[in-house]
């Protein structure tokens, strides 16, 4: 799946095309490919980059997960989840790929943060809307045809098979 993702931020980095192999393709949702490419052009493409910005993503996580934990729950709570997130081998290790799931799973909290939050305003909604809109240009949760998948082992939420879409 890496080098995949890679060819489609190079693809869109260099020439503007969503292509995979010289042929355009749907199969990899375009929101880490967009997110690589921007990487690419700025830093140009350095893997290193990305890694640096996957760290950064994941301890934003971590943030979140003592931010959500304490409210929901306590402080102590709150940074005894933040450590066990934090030295999670799994998270660890994904820093380390070029794939959806660091920065998904930032997003994810983002998103259970703002609407967890305790300040209902238009400005809070919107940019839970914002959120919610990129996790679902960022990872496809089902396939059409396909039996239900589940997001990401390190984030831990399975998609409930009634909304899956039947195979053919």
């Amino acid at each position: 799946d890496d080098v995949e993702y890679v060819a489609l931020g190079k693809s869109l980095a260099d020439e503007g095309t969503y292509y995979l192999n010289g042929k355009p393709t749907a199969f990899r949702p375009p929101g880490y490919p967009v997110l690589l490419s921007v990487i690419f052009k700025i830093f140009g493409e350095s893997l290193i980059s990305v890694r640096t910005l996957q760290m950064c993503a994941d301890m934003v996580s971590c943030f979140l997960v003592f931010l959500l934990s304490r409210k929901l729950f306590s402080e102590k709570v709150g940074i005894i989840a933040a450590g066990i997130f934090a030295f999670f081998p799994g998270q660890i290790l994904y820093v380390s790929y070029m794939m959806t799931e660091t920065v998904f799973t930032t997003l994810l909290l983002l998103f259970l943060w703002l609407c967890l939050n305790n300040e209902v305003s238009q400005k809070n909604n919107i940019l839970a809307g914002i959120v919610l809109g990129v996790l679902l240009l960022w990872y496809f949760f089902l396939r059409i045809g396909e039996p239900a998948q589940e997001v990401p082992t390190n984030v831990g939420l399975p998609i409930a098979p009634q909304y899956a879409v039947p195979a053919s």
